[in-house]
């Protein structure tokens, strides 16, 4: 990233947690056209319909996401639904078929951080994603253990 445009953006919301997987809180109509100039590829919305705070709705994110030449993906989560197994795995099914970079936002991006620990339990040390996760302002030790779960049955 290294446009104006990107400066901004990596400064306000954007947090990368590996060279594919970047998260983000709320992104307002300009921060999803300036992803594209930015060098993401996929943009992955996971704020319900119903979060009133959101500045967009899903379809606006889509033909926004899609003029820019985004693949979008809409995947509505709640908090207590990130941390099921079922559920991760299928947002990390979607996660693989974009390209990457993958932008994923939600209110403030610790949903988006959980599911990518999540997808990563089994694969990556969960220390490690822990401290990755709290580099970035995510504090995610609330799942350590429902990690350590799913790390214990993909091995």
């Amino acid at each position: 990233m290294s446009s104006p445009d990107a400066k901004r953006l990596a400064q306000t919301t954007v947090r990368r947690l590996d060279d594919g997987y970047w998260t983000a809180g709320y992104i307002t109509p300009e921060d999803l056209k300036m992803a594209a100039d930015c060098g993401f590829k996929s943009i992955v919305n996971i704020l319900p319909k119903d979060d009133t705070d959101q500045h967009m709705s899903d379809a606006q994110a889509k033909e926004l996401a899609e003029t820019s030449g985004l693949e979008y993906r809409y995947m509505p989560l709640y908090g207590h639904q990130v941390n099921n197994q079922y559920i991760a795995t299928a947002y990390g099914s979607m996660i693989k078929e974009l390209p990457e970079p993958v932008l994923s936002y939600c209110r403030s991006g610790t949903r988006v951080t959980l599911l990518w620990a999540m997808i990563h339990a089994g694969k990556l040390d969960i220390d490690d994603m822990l401290d990755r996760a709290l580099d970035n302002g995510y504090d995610i030790e609330v799942i350590k253990e429902d990690l350590e779960r799913v790390s214990k049955k993909r091995k």
